[in-house]
């Protein structure tokens, strides 16, 4: 059973916490340990602090991409508005 992330106030989820990766042949494997800013030193991803803080996501979006995302609404709106019952069955 997978534990929720984001409620557990766990190192792997803190904003202090940077994961150690370990280059492979074509992909990168996730290790235990990482490196906190906070303590400066290195932990276990599993370890938990008082010096937690929740990560901040970021999410950049521009006028062109919101152009675009009104126009795919509209577009699906457009298309589901033109389907009869007779298409359902």
């Amino acid at each position: 059973m997978k534990r929720a992330k984001k409620k557990i106030k766990c190192c792997e989820n803190c904003a202090f916490f940077k994961l150690y990766y370990r280059a492979g042949v074509w992909t990168f494997w996730e290790e235990n340990q990482g490196k906190c800013s906070q303590l400066k030193k290195v932990i276990d991803k599993t370890d938990c602090c008082q010096q937690f803080k929740a990560r901040k996501a970021l999410v950049r979006l521009s006028l062109k991409d919101m152009d675009a995302a009104i126009e795919n609404v509209k577009y699906m709106y457009d298309f589901f508005n033109g389907i009869t019952e007779e298409y359902w069955q």
